[in-house]
């Protein structure tokens, strides 16, 4: 399907996942729409997807990595 998400699914269903939310998802909810990005924008992107994601009122949230997943390292690179 080459339609955008927000012409598929209804806008207050939609949790676009960044992790420039201030928002952790603390569980998954059956009637909601996850969207997972499709840029990496970590360096001249930075914080553009949560941007967008507000100025259009769609709501957002960040996985809970830091609770659940040792990154070490790897951590830098994912804010």
């Amino acid at each position: 399907n080459d339609k955008h998400f927000l012409d598929v699914f209804d806008k207050e269903k939609i949790v676009y996942l960044t992790s420039e939310s201030n928002n952790t998802l603390e569980e998954f909810k059956p009637d909601e729409v996850y969207c997972i990005g499709g840029i990496v924008d970590h360096n001249r992107l930075k914080g553009l997807t949560h941007k967008i994601c507000t100025e259009r009122g769609i709501r957002t949230a960040k996985l809970p990595l830091d609770s659940n997943v040792f990154l070490g390292d790897l951590r830098e690179y994912l804010n």
